[in-house]
């Protein structure tokens, strides 16, 4: 290997004796030639491509088959899919971290520019994810061009008994391609493939095949949904999944149901967090007075639902005044996601319920020099690490890199927007059905925007903003460290600390 790059340096490995090396016994020695081979892809021959693309069929190195699916992009888009195409039929390399992964990096262009290829390669592939990414691939360009999607349904139609994983990976991939999305126009073929699909013995597939149906307008799917999620006897996470489809797709009249399921105690939550979310006049006034029954963990969500509208992030605060919500359940998430609805009297109600959203930076550097105080390594030692872990689940998982330091955590929670690099800026969103998100912007696409809010990831249709105001601030709030006692202060350090991950403690709250 030394010889080899020493002559590569020196300009003494020409490439038809790179060539040759590409037939040497030693699996490093072939990888290392197609690397060389390719230092100037405008210089590939002929000779060369044909030579790669027979090593892809054969070499019986996944090394070797990992250089080949890294040498794709470095190909001009013509001469990629001959390799990908030998390269995706390796059903050996399916389950490798990394080789599926490097193979769609070296087709995505290719199967934007030609559409055609790329379903060819969906059909080949033994790679489930790269059979997705190019569905989702041809899914994202249905609005502009709808003919390359309505083709890989139709060439997918009549597969489904022989390949019930195509028909999964292909209906992954549409509908990762249209999250987000309250309705679309359907595919020609989508009918004759949803046909097919609906009858397969898997129910991923049928349930799929349902929610596609309903974006895309089906009246019989929509009635299908509210039937699964009125059935106490159906299946809690499908129920759930039916439902968070029928929010999405904004079905007409869904405040019923949803009264009717806030008393299921599988679906109380979403369905009193949907009740805020369609903006029902009655859904403040129903999460409070439920609260108290909740669980730990349920509560988080309702919280985040209540604090996206003015209305009901008043009836929350008035609660917390009375009593009837623990103060010490408002972490400065959701104080600061209230002051970002832009309502005085609500700040001002704010403040006297919770306190000031930023503290002071004076305040914060006392907070900072006390805690290294506090926090002495002998105090560390005696910390419960699996209630650490799961206040950090509950209140800031957004730590990165750099947390074995003391100074490193206390600098990024107490003023965790001191530094914050551009891409981590926090978003306000204000919707134009009433209701405003904060958030990290963790994907776009022509028609929508994911946030990635403290609870979870949001998609939205951009036809639905009606502002986005970015900010320098960090996702994670001012003040968090103020919202913790001294043990939960210890615990959540230490686990943050711990080089090793912990169980999370057992559930001690019964819900009721």
């Amino acid at each position: 290997m030394r010889a080899l790059w020493a002559l590569n340096a020196i300009g003494a490995a020409a490439p038809d004796w790179l060539l040759m090396r590409t037939r040497d016994s030693d699996e490093y020695v072939r990888s290392w030639a197609i690397r060389l081979l390719l230092d100037d892809p405008a210089k590939t021959s002929r000779e060369a491509i044909a030579r790669l693309i027979e090593m892809g069929r054969a070499d019986p190195s996944p090394f070797v088959r990992l250089y080949l699916a890294s040498a794709l992009q470095r190909l001009p888009l013509d001469a990629r899919r001959g390799l990908a195409d030998a390269l995706v039929r390796h059903a050996e390399d399916a389950g490798d971290h990394n080789l599926p992964l490097m193979l769609w990096y070296g087709i995505e262009p290719l199967v934007g520019a030609q559409p055609a290829a790329g379903i060819e390669l969906a059909l080949a592939s033994e790679h489930r994810v790269v059979r997705q990414f190019i569905a989702r691939r041809l899914a994202e360009d249905m609005e502009h061009n709808p003919g390359p999607l309505a083709l890989l349904l139709r060439r997918t139609t009549g597969t489904g008994e022989g390949r019930p994983a195509l028909f999964q990976d292909v209906l992954r991939g549409i509908s990762d391609a249209l999250r987000g999305l309250r309705k679309a126009t359907p595919p020609a073929t989508w009918a004759a493939f949803a046909a097919e699909a609906g009858r397969s013995d898997d129910p991923e597939i049928r349930d799929r095949v349902r929610d596609l149906s309903a974006l895309f307008g089906d009246g019989r799917a929509l009635d299908a949904l509210r039937d699964t999620v009125a059935d106490p006897k159906a299946d809690a996470a499908t129920r759930r999944s039916a439902l968070k489809t029928l929010l999405d797709s904004r079905a007409e009249n869904l405040a019923p149901l949803l009264k009717e399921i806030s008393n299921d105690s599988a679906l109380r939550v979403p369905a009193m967090a949907g009740l805020l979310q369609i903006g029902d006049p009655e859904a403040a006034a129903l999460a409070v007075s439920r609260y108290e029954w909740l669980g730990l963990e349920e509560r988080p969500v309702l919280l985040a639902a209540l604090v996206t509208r003015p209305a009901a992030a008043r009836a929350l605060l008035d609660a917390v005044g009375g009593g009837k919500i623990p103060r010490t359940d408002l972490t400065p998430f959701h104080a600061r996601q209230m002051a970002s609805l832009d309502d005085p009297a609500l700040t001002r109600r704010l403040t006297e319920v919770w306190g000031d959203v930023r503290p002071s930076d004076a305040g914060k550097r006392a907070t900072m020099e006390r805690l290294r105080k506090q926090l002495a390594p002998d105090r560390l030692k005696t910390a419960d690490l699996p209630h650490g872990r799961q206040i950090f689940n509950q209140a800031c998982a957004s730590t990165g890199s750099g947390r074995a330091s003391l100074d490193y955590l206390l600098e990024n929670i107490v003023d965790p927007s001191a530094v914050v690099p551009a891409d981590f800026w926090m978003s306000v969103v204000e919707l134009k059905d009433g209701r405003t998100l904060n958030g990290v912007v963790a994907a776009k696409t022509d028609r929508t925007m994911t946030l990635q809010t403290m609870t979870e990831q949001v998609t939205v249709e951009r036809a639905d903003i009606k502002t986005i105001r970015e900010s320098t601030l960090s996702l994670m709030p001012d003040g968090l460290i103020e919202s913790l006692d001294e043990a939960q202060v210890r615990d959540l350090i230490a686990y943050l600390m711990s080089p090793r991950q912990v169980f999370l403690p057992k559930a001690s709250a019964q819900t009721k």
